[in-house]
């Protein structure tokens, strides 16, 4: 699925055009489980490194938005504990 996805988004760069005149059909073959145009297996290996870092960063956000949760339920008990 992963190398679906990064088809799917070379397709929309300015670049696949030049891409795909410069190599036609054999643009996504694979050997081995990597790409054999070289320029195509550069670009994929770049962006899984870009996915992991979005990953990342949204494991991150989604713990942010939990802790977050927390600390204004705790402020408002600590609110609510003032007021008595």
């Amino acid at each position: 699925m992963k190398a679906n996805d990064f088809q799917a988004w070379l397709k929309t760069t300015p670049e696949y055009q030049t891409l795909v005149f410069q190599h036609g059909e054999r643009l996504f073959v694979q050997r081995d489980g990597e790409f054999e145009i070289l320029t195509v297996r550069l670009a994929y290996r770049a962006w899984s490194k870009q996915q992991v870092n979005i990953d990342q960063l949204n494991n991150m956000e989604a713990c942010y938005i939990e802790k977050k949760k927390q600390v204004e339920a705790c402020s408002a008990l600590v609110g609510q504990w003032r007021e008595k």
